[in-house]
């Protein structure tokens, strides 16, 4: 999806900023790309599109259930249904990438919350409790292909440096166990912080004449300007410089998240300082 960020991996490094036509590096050789298709987000007429031009070649459709740097925007239901559906129909994978959603926006990630069940999902820290690793998981007849003990010929992603690391393995436990045991209260408080950070911003800034979209779901939230391109782009930046020069750290253009450990006084204090940008 056109935004969608993936990691550094030269296949899906594609459409991720504007123009979306345009390469996302120099080094990226276009016949590593040339089975990629980006479509816009939210967008389901456009997925059948590529669907239909594609002719019974499609492997999968991959997004992020909510866009990180593309402006953390969540999917509309409608849109996640509409996508489950059009792979079972046409035979191809639905995959969700939740690095970011995943345990953040419910204990089972974006797909709990919207009830739409991936063939295929990738995890990344969150699962570790905060410690290195990456975990790709789904239906049993679609992870199997890729298990190391196979013979039938594929090629495994069972290995590697980080794989099942001792001390990644019991902090995530630890950590899932927690959310499992404290999932109400946890879920609900961090519910209720993400809709107060989003309009609390939001209303700060238009009293301070400056209009802005606060989007995002659950404890995910990005302030975006209404002005496009360089000018939104050089906003976005100051934003984030005001907000550092004020002892709250944000990264331009990125994704934000409440904790648990952040407070009620913490989230006023950053609407406070948010309120004080003169843009």
């Amino acid at each position: 999806m056109a935004g969608g960020w993936h990691g550094y991996n030269t296949e899906l490094n594609k459409g991720v900023h504007e123009p979306f036509d345009k390469t996302e590096g120099a080094g990226i050789l276009p016949e590593e790309q040339a089975f990629v298709k980006v479509v816009e987000f939210n967008n389901l007429g456009a997925a059948e599109k590529a669907v239909r031009t594609a002719k019974g070649d499609v492997a999968a459709v991959f997004l992020e259930p909510v866009l990180g740097a593309g402006g953390c925007r969540p999917a509309d239901p409608e849109y996640l249904r509409g996508l489950r559906e059009l792979a079972d129909k046409n035979g191809f994978l639905l995959a969700f990438d939740e690095i970011i959603t995943g345990f953040r926006v419910a204990l089972g990630g974006a797909q709990q919350r919207y009830r739409v069940t991936p063939d295929i999902a990738s995890f990344g820290k969150i699962i570790g409790g905060g410690l290195p690793i990456g975990v790709v998981c789904g239906r049993k007849e679609v992870i199997s292909r890729a298990d190391p003990r196979s013979k039938d010929g594929f090629v495994s992603i069972g290995g590697g440096t980080f794989s099942e690391n001792p001390l990644t393995m019991t902090a995530g436990l630890a950590t899932v166990r927690y959310l499992r045991r404290n999932e109400k209260r946890v879920y609900s408080d961090l519910e209720r912080k993400g809709k107060r950070m989003r309009s609390g911003v939001d209303k700060a800034l238009l009293a301070a004449g400056v209009s802005a979209n606060t989007t995002g779901l659950g404890s995910l939230f990005l302030t975006n300007f209404e002005s496009e391109g360089k000018d939104g782009k050089k906003r976005t930046s100051r934003y984030a410089l005001h907000m550092m020069s004020n002892g709250i750290f944000l990264l331009p253009g990125h994704p934000c998240a409440i904790s648990t450990v952040h407070s009620d006084r913490d989230l006023e204090r950053k609407i406070a300082v948010a309120g004080s940008f003169a843009g």
